[in-house]
């Protein structure tokens, strides 16, 4: 796992996360998992816009195979 922190916000990186994310994106023929992963995306930028609407900052985002 790699970890970084990112305006004071600790990212963490799980390799599975990018590992399956490449293998669907590599073999996919439809160009779904794209607007997937952006519409995933726009959701969890949602979630940041809630931390900072009510004067909170997250401990940390983590990408993992689950999901961020």
């Amino acid at each position: 796992m790699l970890r970084f922190k990112l305006f004071g916000i600790e990212i963490r990186l799980n390799f599975l996360f990018f590992a399956v994310l490449t293998v669907i994106l590599l073999t996919d023929q439809t160009g779904i998992p794209i607007w997937a992963l952006i519409a995933s995306c726009i959701h969890e930028c949602g979630h940041m816009v809630a931390f900072f609407c009510f004067h909170q900052v997250p401990r940390f985002i983590s990408f993992e195979l689950g999901g961020i």
